[in-house]
């Protein structure tokens, strides 16, 4: 089902998770700078997670910035963060419903996740279409889907036009160094 113009969606990858898991696009952290990274996670119903089309062809997060091709990039593993509203077109996306694939306006490449990976917290990117689940989104009502359980190693996700979530954010400055034998939260 497709949301409507103002109305807020997850962007839910067909990718699973190697345990079968729902991964959504989730501005990482629930950062709302400019540049702030994507990831894929699991739905928590955070602002991180939500999208909406801003009505001129542009993903929209709810915490207050765009999905936007880093330095209008036309390459492929081109790097996908989060900016302030412009008048480019590295900002304009089109869903199509058909091959469910957000497709960049600025180079025709789709948002991928990078390497095709089923783990939380996986990167995206843009690729060219290639028909792979890594470049399915299905575009879900906030309203319908229900929130999962964080995977325990980890913690946040979100993304796509035509549905974001955040983990406890780490303290600021300084450096954060980290012991685990579990390295798959790195």
């Amino acid at each position: 089902m497709a949301a409507g113009p103002s109305d807020w969606f997850y962007i839910v990858s067909e990718l699973k998770t190697d345990k079968g898991e729902k991964r959504v696009l989730d501005v990482k952290f629930g950062a709302n700078g400019e540049k702030a990274s994507l990831w894929m996670y699991a739905v928590n119903g955070t602002d991180a997670q939500l999208w909406r089309w801003d009505g001129e062809g542009r993903l929209e997060s709810k915490v207050g910035t765009v999905l936007d091709v880093a330095g209008a990039s036309k390459s492929e593993g081109a790097l996908v963060w989060m900016y302030s509203k412009n008048a480019t077109t590295a900002q304009k996306w089109k869903y199509n419903a058909d091959k469910k694939e957000l497709v960049s306006e600025l180079s025709g490449l789709v948002l991928d996740i990078k390497g095709a990976a089923t783990k939380f917290e996986a990167e995206v990117h843009m690729w060219t279409s290639n028909g792979t689940a890594a470049q399915k989104w299905v575009l879900e009502p906030a309203a319908a889907a229900a929130p999962t359980a964080e995977p325990a190693a980890t913690a946040a996700a979100t993304a796509v036009p035509e549905a974001a979530a955040a983990p406890a954010a780490k303290p600021k400055g300084g450096f954060f160094f980290g012991f685990s034998d579990d390295v798959a939260g790195f």
